[in-house]
């Protein structure tokens, strides 16, 4: 599964609209798709369904830097009373390397500075920090939080779902996918985790269903070479060679549409 979480992202052109609110340096939750899902393409373990994605393996390096999706009208209207310092701590937080993270981010919510969606927001990245520091089960107690606190957030559920994908709870897993695409029906990197579980259990014409949309919200070259892999499983030999030769069009050097166009 893609196991790069989500994390709330301050910053940008959204960071200039809350210095204009607050006459103060700050930053605001940004509305981020959750594009850069695969920075590389390895060789798949049997056996191991995050292992179509990079992610399960650089989790612990990388996937605090990316964004989760939030409203950046409920943020702007929630930044509206920050402080300079209440801005530095969740900046802490959000930036800190994991090693740091979860120091920085219980200073900031034992600050009680913040509530809502950004105290939402320190409890995923808090819980982002601890699972990148191994302590999976202080991550799902916060993740559990963060859903209490933005219980109609799709990205949550996403992470939380990746959570219990590394634990091999994907009955769990899938429900948190299902959530998350309730919420938000073009989830791009849901649908195409949610593929890949059920390409894992078997289930490959919802997989099949699963990468499609994907591809058609938003064509990448491994999207075409995963789903061109599920045709391979169902002997759609024709099929699965036009989708790795798409992924090779797209991008020459994902090695993996080589070798199952080669099979």
């Amino acid at each position: 599964m893609d196991s790069r979480r989500h994390v709330f992202a301050w910053g940008g052109l959204q960071l200039a609209l809350v210095a204009l609110l607050l006459g103060v340096s700050g930053a605001v939750l940004a509305e981020d798709p959750p594009r850069a899902a695969y920075p590389d393409h390895q060789q798949p373990k049997d056996g191991d369904p995050m292992s179509r994605s990079s992610h399960g393996r650089r989790r612990a390096q990388s996937r605090w830097m990316v964004a989760l999706t939030f409203a950046l009208a409920a943020a702007c209207g929630a930044a509206e009373n920050f402080t300079a310092d209440q801005l530095a701590l969740y900046d802490k937080c959000e930036t800190s390397p994991p090693a740091a993270q979860v120091r920085a981010c219980s200073t900031a919510i034992d600050s009680k500075a913040f509530k809502g969606m950004q105290l939402a927001g320190l409890h995923v990245n808090r819980a982002n920090a601890y699972d990148a520091n191994g302590d999976k089960g202080s991550a799902l107690k916060d993740y559990n939080r963060a859903l209490e606190l933005a219980p109609d957030n799709a990205g949550i559920y996403y992470n939380r779902g990746v959570l219990f994908v590394t634990q091999g709870n994907y009955d769990s897993a899938l429900k948190d996918y299902n959530a998350a695409l309730r919420i938000n029906p073009t989830y791009v990197a849901a649908l195409n985790n949610r593929g890949r579980l059920y390409a894992f259990i078997h289930n490959n014409s919802a997989a099949l269903a699963d990468y499609s949309e994907a591809i058609r919200l938003e064509p990448s070259a491994p999207l075409y070479q995963e789903r061109g892999s599920v045709y391979v499983q169902q002997h759609e030999f024709q099929r699965a060679l036009d989708d790795e030769n798409a992924a090779i069009h797209l991008d020459p050097s994902i090695a993996l549409a080589y070798f199952f166009r080669s099979m």
